[in-house]
């Protein structure tokens, strides 16, 4: 008697091909990489199709050409959010499917700053960290503990790395904050925005029956969603240019599991949810919501000896921007003035110093921490007056703009944003 899969059983996994377009994983590979928390959805599975506009002797119709499936199909992966571990890492941490996922389509990444034991509560500030010693990086993420117990730590990014006894935050630390002695700095997994060349993964797309198991192979990100809420689960939406997709038998039947990584928690202060703008003092945003929109542009290259057709794809754009309201009269940084001139002027000359930092960090315990910072936003329209349940808000729409305010060597140095996991 033959079994049907149900839409909303299954399970999701992905796995980061070679450097570049990489060669395609088969399924039982793919089954060994990153399980993904994803809302149920079908993948599409077409093809480019080219009709006979030919002469007959009659009405009939000439059979279609069956053509490439690069570029035909996409999938989008909708996921809570999660922490990089479920207790404190012991090193550098390892990028989970949201960390390689931001990697591959702002083009930058890397896991650094975890250093045990180095942290001195002497000498050691809001904005600089005193130490023993350490290998830090610049325009990365770092966790210190700034209260006591497991559930006291801050994170903030490097803005010089110069001394290593003494790397110093782009943003201060909270107002309270007090730094725990011979306490161990936590590593991050970052992505940041750069120019490299995109990566691509192999997404295996499994159901409850063993011949319902979907492959899709060389699927580059083209979009990524990041939406945080006081009221909801912080989400990322995931959509993938796909250059093939087949079925493909499983090996074994699908089994009972558990998702092993924390989901980050709600974006308020009880979980530690610090968004702030500025170097100097790190002033409050009061806002109702926070979108962080990425997005790549992709040129195929195409082959004729090449699977689908296509070589490789090439990155011709990567944009980002965030959107954010608050309420007129709230603790906002941009309604002090009679014409409601804004911290993210469209007058700004673009210095490139970070001064109008924004940074959002969630979390205090290693493992399940996330944030980012982009040091210089820019408008991209003045601030518009909107409706926000019967009350006059402010929305605001800003994009990334360049960067020179960090001190060091590294390739996530003066970043426009880097996006941290730790």
């Amino acid at each position: 008697m033959p079994t049907y899969s149900p839409t909303k059983l299954g399970q999701v996994y992905i796995r980061k091909q070679a450097a570049g377009f990489g060669t395609p994983y088969s399924a039982a590979e793919t089954a060994s990489g990153l399980a993904v928390e994803a809302a149920a959805f079908v993948p599409t599975a077409t093809r480019e199709v080219f009709e006979r506009e030919s002469v007959t002797g009659d009405y009939h119709k000439l059979g279609a050409i069956s053509g490439s499936q690069a570029g035909q199909n996409t999938i989008t992966l909708t996921m809570p959010m999660h922490g990089i571990s479920a207790s404190a890492p012991t090193d550098n941490p390892t990028a989970h499917a949201e960390a390689e996922i931001l990697g591959a389509i702002l083009g930058g990444n890397d896991a650094i700053n975890y250093n045990a034991g180095v942290v001195n509560s002497s000498g050691s500030d809001l904005d600089t960290i005193d130490t023993d010693s350490g290998t830090w990086k610049a325009g990365q993420g770092v966790i210190v503990q700034t209260a006591a117990g497991s559930s006291g730590y801050e994170m903030g990014f490097i803005e010089n790395a110069s001394d290593a006894t003494a790397p110093e935050l782009r943003t201060p630390l909270s107002p309270t904050a007090s730094v725990q002695n011979s306490s161990t700095a936590y590593g991050t997994a970052n992505a940041w925005l750069a120019t490299a060349a995109p990566s691509a993964f192999t997404i295996l797309v499994r159901g409850l029956d063993n011949n319902t198991q979907i492959l899709a192979k060389s699927c580059v990100p083209t979009s990524v969603t990041i939406t945080l809420d006081p009221k909801g689960v912080p989400t990322m939406e995931a959509t993938f240019w796909v250059n093939e997709i087949a079925q493909s038998a499983a090996g074994s039947a699908l089994s009972n599991y558990a998702y092993s990584l924390p989901v980050l928690p709600v974006a308020t202060a009880n979980d530690a949810c610090r968004l702030v703008y500025g170097t100097a003092s790190a002033t409050v945003f009061d806002v109702e919501g926070f979108t962080l929109n990425i997005e790549q542009e992709l040129q195929p290259q195409l082959a004729h000896g090449a699977s689908s057709g296509v070589r490789d794809v090439i990155v011709t754009n990567r944009t980002v921007s965030a959107s954010f309201t608050s309420l007129v009269g709230a603790a906002t940084p941009w309604d002090t003035s009679a014409n409601m001139s804004t911290v993210f002027d469209l007058n700004d000359v673009d210095d490139g110093t970070g001064s109008k930092c924004i940074q959002l960090t969630l979390g205090n315990t290693p493992g399940q921490m996330f944030g980012f910072s982009i040091p210089q936003p820019l408008n991209t329209a003045p601030p518009a007056l909107t409706d926000s349940n019967g009350m006059w808000a402010v929305s605001h729409e800003v994009t990334v703009g360049r960067y020179a305010g960090d001190t060091g060597t590294v390739g996530s140095v003066d970043k426009p944003i880097v996006v941290a996991f730790g």
